[in-house]
Order: C-alpha cells, then sequence, then structure tokens
C-alpha cells in the first residue's frame, strides 16, 4: 500500500522530500501500533496526535494521516477512512525568529570552516533553505546574468538576482557539480539536508548563540526581515522568500520597533478644531 501511494505521488509530481517523509510517518505509525494499515483505527491514529509534540507537528502528521487513508478510501483498500473526522488541530500563528546582523556576523567568525560560512551566506543572503544549500550545484549560478536558479519547496523552480557577496564566493566553487558533494556511503551526490543543519548548529554554538528558537532556519528569518527593515515591500520580499502565501511571510518577518514608529509618523495632519462649532439652541 504504501509503495502504491508512493507511486501516486510522484505522479502527483510532490517533492520528493514530502513523499519520504509521508512515507517514514506511516511506517512509524505501523511500527507503534503493530498494524497494517488497513487495519489501523480512528483510536490508534487520536492517540498518535495526542502525544506531547508541537501544534505544528500534530498538523503535519493530521495532513499525512488525511492523505494517506483518503488515498486508501478512492483506492478501494479501505472501506472507511478513519482520518475522516479526525479534529483540527489549533496552533498560535508562529513568530518571526531572525537572527541579527550582529548575530549573524558572530557565526561567521566564530571558527567555522569556509564550505559553513558559505552555507551561512547562501541561506542570509539568498535565503536558501538547508535541502537547497545541500544540493546546490556551480550550473545553478550564471554569472553573466546574475541569476541564481534554485528548485524549491515542491520542486517549483524559482530564479533569483545573484547577491555579489554568493558572485564573489562563486569563484571559490566549481561551475558544474555540487558545491557540497556527499561523502562516504551517501549515493545522493550532495550532502544531507540535515548536514547542512548541523553545521548551522555548530556555528550557532561557536557564536555562543544558544537561544533554542534561533536555529540555521533562522538566518532565512534575517533574509526576510532584513529585506522589509531596509525598504522592500512586503510583496516582493514574499517573491524572494518563495512563499506561496502573503502569510506565511509575514511569520518571518519582523518589524522594528521605530519601522513601527516612522510608520505611524507617515499619516496625514489632521485638523482638530477647538470647538465643536455648534451653535446653542
Amino acid at each position: 500500500m504504501l509503495d502504491e501511494y508512493a507511486t501516486f505521488q510522484m505522479a502527483k509530481g510532490l517533492a520528493r522530500r514530502t513523499i519520504q517523509n509521508r512515507h517514514e510517518c506511516m511506517k512509524l505509525l505501523e511500527k507503534v501500533t503493530g498494524k497494517s494499515p488497513g487495519d489501523i483505527t480512528r483510536q490508534d491514529l487520536l492517540l498518535r496526535l495526542s502525544r506531547d509534540i508541537t501544534p505544528s507537528s500534530k498538523q503535519r502528521e493530521r495532513s499525512y494521516f488525511r492523505s494517506f487513508f483518503g488515498f486508501l478510501h478512492d483506492e478501494g483498500h479501505r472501506t472507511d477512512d478513519p482520518s475522516s473526522t479526525l479534529p483540527a488541530i489549533k496552533a498560535k500563528r508562529g513568530r518571526p525568529r531572525p537572527l541579527t546582523a550582529v548575530q549573524v556576523n558572530a557565526m561567521l567568525n566564530g571558527g567555522a570552516y569556509s564550505h559553513t560560512r558559505t552555507m551561512i551566506l547562501l541561506a542570509a543572503y539568498q535565503g536558501l533553505r538547508a535541502h537547497e544549500i545541500a544540493k546546490l550545484q556551480g550550473q545553478d549560478i550564471d554569472m553573466s546574468s546574475g541569476i541564481l536558479t534554485v528548485i524549491g519547496k515542491g520542486s517549483v523552480r524559482a530564479e533569483l538576482p545573484l547577491h555579489p557577496a554568493i558572485a564573489d564566493e562563486a569563484l571559490h566553487y566549481p561551475v558544474r557539480g555540487y558545491w557540497f558533494p556527499g561523502r562516504g556511503t551517501n549515493t545522493t551526490g550532495h550532502i544531507h539536508s540535515k548536514s547542512v543543519s548541523d553545521l548551522m548548529r555548530r556555528a550557532l554554538d561557536r557564536a555562543g548563540i544558544t537561544t533554542a528558537r534561533l536555529t540555521g532556519h533562522s538566518l532565512r528569518h534575517f533574509f526576510g526581515t532584513e529585506l522589509v527593515r531596509g525598504g522592500t515591500d512586503l510583496r516582493t520580499a514574499q517573491e524572494l522568500l518563495r512563499h506561496s502565501s502573503l502569510a506565511t511571510t509575514q511569520i518571518y518577518v519582523e518589524i522594528a520597533q521605530e519601522q513601527q514608529e516612522a510608520a505611524i509618523l507617515t499619516l496625514p495632519v489632521l485638523h482638530v478644531p477647538e470647538r465643536s462649532g455648534r451653535i446653542a439652541a
């Protein structure tokens, strides 16, 4: 059933990472319940969702359950869909968690090796995600046109303006092939995205940044926040962050107090009379 489901998702054009994440979730469900997909009950799914994990993780797992068991029902593998009446998961709206320029400089100057420094710059100056950094190739950069091509979430292709700092970095990397090749038993050709995240975490630790909510992904929040702080409108920031929804971009962008104060002062001056002007009866 899982193999058939994977084929169905590939036919839909879903990203390899999405398919893999769903597969791992269903295999774990099978392991902890001791049941095959055809025997899983609504109560089994509720028990999985009731464990102590973050609301966003619960929302993600619920969506995986809805997709997989809906597929089994549609394909005739089950006469029912145990996920169809799962309760909606309430989650607070995410808050921006950007690193500051001081913190990013501390990461760059904290003893990180050159490859790690390049990864930090790719996240901070281009807004790349860990898995996008991992599979970056020399041919993704067109120096003549100043364009960086990236295949993002959902295998969506985007062309980004190349930041001068990244153009400088490109001079030290191959013009074709992976910038960060895999080693040993790694058969992907490039390092794993988790390796990128781990290297970012070490750079944060060396910089003395131990706040749990600040991670390598916070460099992407830095990217979005600094764009808007520098005068970029939110719609353009959305395009550069490659978000399908402006609401997602708002989670990434922190509006500084001084920006809010400056915005307030742009409101037009209104004339307020000292008296109402009414004539007493």
